[in-house]
């Protein structure tokens, strides 16, 4: 069975869509219309993010917060010291506790591009 993403990246997408048997669902161009409108028509399809197989992340200060912390541990590797080193060093970037960093601001892109930097950790999602 193909995936969005498959489908997506074949470069024969439209054949494919063109060649699926079953019913009509309406119009592209309504259906995009209709997913963008302030008030949604019930009886027009809309459009979902297309999660596919990849893992739907959360965000919010907690995750954050436990994402960080995460990393501390995995880079601490169990020693209470350099775990401690560690998050005062994401402290000292950021300049204030854990649990007022707001995903997706300016302070938890420096965050992420300072631990990348650092080789901390591949990825951080911060919501931008």
């Amino acid at each position: 069975m193909a995936t969005v993403r498959g489908i997506a990246e074949s470069g024969w997408a439209a054949d494919h869509v063109r060649s699926v048997p079953g019913v009509s669902l309406g119009s592209a161009r309504a259906t995009l219309a209709n997913s963008v409108a302030a008030d949604l028509d019930r009886a027009i399809p809309s459009l979902l993010s297309p999660i596919d197989l990849r893992a739907i992340k959360v965000s919010g200060v907690t995750v954050v917060v436990s994402l960080l912390e995460r990393v501390i541990e995995e880079q601490a590797r169990g020693d209470k010291s350099r775990a401690d080193v560690l998050r005062s060093e994401i402290l000292d970037l950021i300049g204030m506790d854990l649990s007022e960093l707001v995903p997706g601001s300016d302070t938890a892109m420096q965050v992420k591009a300072a631990l990348i930097a650092r080789g901390r950790v591949e990825s951080v999602s911060g919501g931008r």
